[in-house]
């Protein structure tokens, strides 16, 4: 029932669109028929995939007890409630993380039998494969692209060395060279490494003559821009490629612009970084205060995750892994102390504010980032709208935009 109401909302949203690009003049009009023909929709809809964040978020739950643990069972014994939950953490790469949450909170058994065809259709010669054993194949594969993720990470970092340029690993790459983790539990895309602004030309080029090609916006290495282009718009450069590799990487000079680059200097995070990892060397990594900084205000600030009012699904599960093993080390006070000082002390509030709502975590937090009414009001408006289908919202924003601009040349 809820699949068919969302393609009836998808195919009548789209409908709408059409017609009001043919007239932006009519936007008004057709955001109103669009919100007219949807409203008895959207109950239904809405409450499948709010039920599925509050199911996904209690699988990724760092922690967990007996009572927590049966709730979620519980739950996903009623089968209608996996659709929405593979849905949901497809969309944000989180199906191998929720294997291994099903794992870790003894909830594997909950699939019900009549949903063991449900990823039936993502096999090519039509066999049918129980749900527990896609998500279990998804996250093995996933485990064993993350150990060529890992050799592509050391390599690339021994390259870096032989012209005396020392890296720090970000987000994925740095997760990557812990121990002590699931190897198969993170989706990584690509292999993020902070570089001094000064040696960026001569990285590029030690990772050029081992293979890679800078790839421009649309695919073509023919086009990619200069360095220095790139320096003046952005605080890294484009990807680089490699035929046989199987992630891009990602060269940075600065962890952001503005008050990210405020909260997170690339200098410091340079000089606090700590040594990770064993085999073949040591590498770097950011130290647990910039780590922390750099997942919250990558999601919030650079993604634009709170202006967009998204729902951090993706960055929680990466706070989570964090404080599964180092909780009692996180320092809350620097952290604080940064934001405070930039001026993102609200953002830092609202981003814990998600964490505490759905992963259940309360740390002993600083007063500047301790989550307050107006934070934990705006984590309610992203649930709600992390409650609506994916199209539905880009075409909502869509004619929103249409709607405004069209206002503004009437006034």
């Amino acid at each position: 029932m809820v699949d068919d109401a969302t393609k009836v909302v998808e195919e009548a949203l789209f409908e709408v669109i059409a017609r009001t690009a043919a007239s932006t003049l009519d936007v008004p009009r057709s955001y109103g028929l669009l919100l007219d023909a949807l409203r008895p929709l959207l109950p239904v809809i809405a409450a499948a995939r709010r039920g599925a964040i509050f199911d996904l978020a209690a699988a990724l739950a760092p922690t967990g007890d007996r009572a927590a643990d049966a709730g979620l069972r519980a739950r996903l014994a009623t089968p209608a409630r996996w659709p929405p939950l593979v849905s949901l953490a497809e969309e944000h790469l989180l199906l191998p993380a929720l294997w291994a949450g099903l794992r870790r909170h003894a909830a594997v058994d909950a699939v019900p039998a009549p949903l063991r065809r449900h990823l039936a259709e993502r096999v090519g010669d039509g066999s049918v494969v129980p749900v527990e054993l896609a998500l279990e194949d998804l996250h093995d594969a996933n485990a064993e692209r993350n150990r060529a993720l890992r050799a592509q990470a050391i390599e690339v970092v021994q390259l870096l060395r032989q012209v005396g340029i020392e890296p720090v690993l970000l987000k994925g790459a740095a997760w990557l060279v812990a121990g002590g983790r699931d190897p198969g539990e993170r989706v990584l895309r690509d292999l993020d490494l902070l570089v001094s602004e000064g040696s960026v030309d001569g990285a590029v080029e030690a990772l050029r003559v081992a293979g890679y090609l800078p790839i421009g916006p649309d695919g073509d290495a023919t086009v990619a821009r200069s360095i220095a282009w790139y320096r003046e718009r952005y605080h890294h450069y484009c990807p680089l490629v490699r035929a046989g590799s199987p992630a891009p990487v990602e060269l940075h000079w600065a962890l952001g612009t503005g008050a990210v680059d405020v909260a997170l200097p690339a200098a410091r995070v340079r000089r606090d970084a700590v040594v990770a990892g064993s085999e073949p060397s040591p590498m770097l990594t950011p130290s647990l205060r910039d780590h922390v900084l750099l997942l919250l205000l990558h999601a919030q600030v650079s993604d634009f995750g709170q202006r967009r009012a998204a729902l951090p699904l993706r960055a929680l599960h990466d706070l989570a892994l964090v404080l599964r093993q180092h909780e009692e080390e996180i320092p809350w006070d620097g952290v604080g102390a940064e934001l405070a000082a930039a001026g993102l002390a609200a953002t830092g509030a609202r981003f814990l504010a998600g964490a505490e709502r759905l992963l259940g975590i309360h740390p002993s937090l600083p007063p500047a980032i301790a989550p307050d009414p107006a934070a934990r009001r705006h984590v309610e408006r992203c649930i709600a709208n992390a409650s609506l289908p994916p199209a539905l919202r880009r075409g909502a924003l869509e004619l929103r935009g249409a709607w405004l601009r069209a206002v503004r040349r009437g006034a």
